[in-house]
């Protein structure tokens, strides 16, 4: 018993009698060949099946009408192999997740770096009583349209009455602007940042790290209201479940009129990191702050695996980086910002990281083009 269709056995006896017809009036023998039969009953059975096309491509229709069936379906097989090609070309360049290795407070890692600023940029005592203008400023700098002379003028005069919480317009505008001065000086000079700047003799009245003395100048250095402490000494894991505790003294009596706020911000990030303010925690006066850290490192799988950890800058950025500077995305990102800025302008945008002041100046802020550049995404 067969399970073959009846039309299919219809259609082969018809081609096989045609077939047979052919090869009889071309002078050779009546029975088709063995591979003839064979052909011919795929192409029956094809022409039987549910395959879009191949009904009718290996079927007995007319060759024009096969042969436009086989162009569509020619199309079609371009078009979804085509799409299946995007799909997995698309899929490949996702970064894998299996060439990471994740470690959790690991045996040996340093304790991480703890930034502490003062709200207070400057002391008034020495911004007020300092002869700022021979001592700090290069002489033929003029920063911010204003001199140091005016500034310790305004301070002076500010001295005498206590200015409100909530500052007036002009006077907000006017620590705004004296922000942006002090800013500028700190690029400028970092001398004068160190000297105007709370010092780590009067600001830290006590470092301990386990039970162990950090306030020392080799661990704690002071950069203008910026206090780095740099834990790398201390690579015992034990010390890390103990913490840091800081003491730290607020100078209030060195508080300029303007600042209408007591406090510090505490960052704590990587040693040789860029510090970003944005994620810190501000400390109250008069109060024990308790900061929990959770400390994670992950590392990417090196080749054959894609994707490895970049460990230095590339080559053409690491003259405009001191060789102390740890590597990071974003830092490599501002750099190249920053050059490209100087390439455009002539000067360096606030915006972004300073590279050697001898390749350019600082630029001024009320440039209409740097702000077009300051406004563009980087890759």
């Amino acid at each position: 018993m067969t399970t073959r269709p009846r039309r299919v056995d219809a259609l082969l006896a018809e081609a096989l009698e045609s077939s047979g017809t052919r090869v009889h009036g071309g002078g050779g023998d009546n029975n088709p060949s063995a591979g003839m039969q064979l052909l011919l009953r795929l192409r029956l059975m094809f022409a039987e099946s549910a395959i879009p096309g191949l009904r009718v491509i290996l079927g007995l229709s007319h060759p024009v009408r096969r042969l436009a069936w086989t162009a569509a379906l020619a199309a079609l097989v371009c078009i979804g192999l085509n799409d299946l090609y995007i799909v997995f070309r698309e899929y490949f360049e996702y970064a894998d997740t299996v060439d990471v290795m994740w470690a959790r407070s690991p045996e040996g890692m340093a304790l991480p770096a703890v930034t502490v600023c003062n709200v207070n940029q400057v002391r008034v005592d020495d911004i007020v009583g300092r002869d700022v203008r021979k001592t700090v400023f290069c002489s033929d700098i003029e920063l911010n349209r204003s001199t140091a002379t005016e500034w310790q003028h305004r301070i002076c005069d500010q001295q005498k009455s206590l200015l409100p919480i909530w500052l007036r317009e002009d006077d907000a505008a006017q620590r705004e602007e004296f922000y942006k001065w002090i800013a500028e000086l700190q690029r400028r000079n970092e001398t004068t940042a160190k000297v105007l700047g709370h010092q780590r003799e009067n600001m830290v009245v006590s470092c301990l790290v386990g039970g162990k003395d950090c306030n020392t100048p080799d661990i704690i250095y002071n950069f203008a209201c910026h206090l780095a402490l740099f834990l790398s000494s201390f690579f015992c894991s034990r010390y890390a479940q103990k913490g840091v505790r800081l003491l730290l003294n607020l100078e209030i009596h060195e508080y300029l009129p303007h600042t209408t706020e007591a406090g510090f911000v505490v960052s704590v990030h990587q040693p040789g990191v860029q510090v970003d303010f944005r994620d810190s925690i501000f400390l109250l006066p008069c109060h024990t702050t308790m900061i929990s850290v959770t400390q994670s490192i992950y590392f990417r799988l090196e080749p054959p695996y894609r994707n490895p950890c970049q460990r230095d800058f590339p080559e053409k950025y690491r003259e405009y980086v001191p060789p102390d500077r740890v590597y990071t995305r974003k830092a490599c990102r501002h750099i190249c910002a920053q050059l490209y800025v100087i390439a455009a302008c002539g000067c360096q945008s606030h915006d972004y990281d300073t590279v050697d002041r001898s390749l350019a100046d600082i630029c001024n802020e009320d440039d209409e083009e740097l702000s077009e550049l300051s406004t563009q995404q980087w890759p």
